[in-house]
């Protein structure tokens, strides 16, 4: 089975600026599409892979799946997204320094939260129920998806991924 190329795709970070998926090539990153029912799960994923490789090492980026919310509530669901980033940042950023290692001045670059309003990007990859089943993507260097890790176990998966691969 070959590998298949990542589709890349750029989205507004929920902090405003672009992100591209090609930003990050020549790095392995993992992509965390989730939905607000499975919010819980991708901060699971997250935390299973935070443990065992650094911000430095290993780039998440959360693709959050709004497609399905009613175009009159995205306004206060960008406020609800916002004060999420903030709280995650605060955590990323204390857990930083409980291990000795640098606050960036900017934790959006650490803490990458992108919200698809329309649900493109997730169903580029051929993704769907990811609002009750977070599903995590390895994608390589080259921008290939070196395979997929879904729900509560997904951080585990994709470690296993990469052990197979080491």
């Amino acid at each position: 089975m070959s590998a298949q190329p990542a589709p890349n795709f750029t989205l507004n970070h929920v902090k405003g600026h672009p992100v591209s998926l090609s930003d990050f090539r020549g790095r392995t990153v993992v992509l965390i599409f989730a939905g607000r029912d499975s919010a819980e799960q991708s901060r699971q994923i997250s935390t299973t892979l935070r443990q065992a490789y650094g911000a430095d090492q290993l780039p998440l980026i959360q693709v959050l799946d709004l497609h399905a919310l009613p175009k009159m509530l995205q306004g206060i669901a960008k406020g609800q997204v916002e004060k999420a980033y903030q709280e995650v940042a605060q955590e990323v950023a204390t857990n930083l320094q409980a291990a000795g290692r640098p606050v960036p001045a900017d934790m959006s670059q650490v803490v990458v939260l992108l919200p698809d309003w329309d649900g493109k990007v997730t169903s580029s990859f051929g993704l769907s129920g990811v609002d009750k089943q977070a599903v995590a993507v390895a994608v390589d260097g080259n921008g290939y998806i070196r395979g997929y890790g879904a729900g509560a176990q997904g951080g585990e998966q994709v470690l296993g991924l990469f052990s197979q691969s080491a």
